[in-house]
């Protein structure tokens, strides 16, 4: 299955100025490495749109690593969808 996630907009509050184009990529592989662990989530697993996605409050603090945000990033996107 061919799986492609846009996401056009990312809004983190609290967190300051971040590279956008580190804290992009770095989301994009650890989505992929939760896929290939867990599989694709329920929520994407037929065709789908989703408007909006509320990843709720990270664990992740500000002054975090990109790394490290990135992380709590992709866990709150995939657990979402995964409802």
């Amino acid at each position: 299955m061919d799986l492609n996630l846009h996401i056009e907009r990312l809004v983190l509050d609290g967190f300051g100025t971040v590279d956008r184009a580190a804290l992009g990529a770095a989301v994009e592989t650890e989505l992929a490495r939760l896929v290939a662990e867990r599989g694709v989530p329920s929520g994407l697993s037929e065709s789908a749109t989703v408007g909006r996605v509320d990843g709720g409050r990270l664990g992740a603090q500000p002054g975090a690593s990109t790394r490290t945000v990135a992380a709590h990033v992709a866990r709150a996107l995939y657990t979402s969808l995964d409802q």
